[in-house]
């Protein structure tokens, strides 16, 4: 079981990374850089962040979704860090916030899904 779900958590991580390589033309720790540019980005993501980090994953994954234009691409950045952050949790921490990798995976096709990226994630994750 340990390793089916280290398995996962290094394929999402691969996913998002090849996401924000092909939309972002960037890395993550720099797309994070940028994200701080935008105050009200920022401002969203520190409090998913707190949310995440006070076992409130499925609670920070709804604010996540209401708060989405998708006329921005800027929240789709703003999502993929998100997953990303949740991912680096470790299996204990998801456990105990009632959250699974399969979720993380199956936010992030969600959220490609309303950007039209949907065909990336789907070929990688086949």
């Amino acid at each position: 079981m340990l390793i089916e779900q280290d398995y996962i958590m290094r394929m999402i991580s691969q996913l998002i990374e090849t996401l924000i390589k092909y939309i972002f033309k960037g890395k993550d720790r720099e797309l994070e850089e940028n994200l701080n540019e935008s105050n009200e980005q920022s401002e969203i993501y520190d409090k998913l962040k707190y949310l995440v980090d006070s076992y409130n994953i499925n609670q920070a994954e709804n604010l996540l979704f209401e708060n989405i234009d998708v006329n921005n691409i800027e929240n789709f950045k703003l999502a993929l860090l998100f997953y990303q952050y949740v991912n680096e949790k470790d299996n204990e921490f998801l456990e105990k916030s009632n959250y699974s990798r399969e979720e993380i995976q199956q936010g992030i096709q969600d959220i490609s899904r309303k950007f039209g990226y949907e065909n990336i994630v789907d070929l990688f994750l086949s």
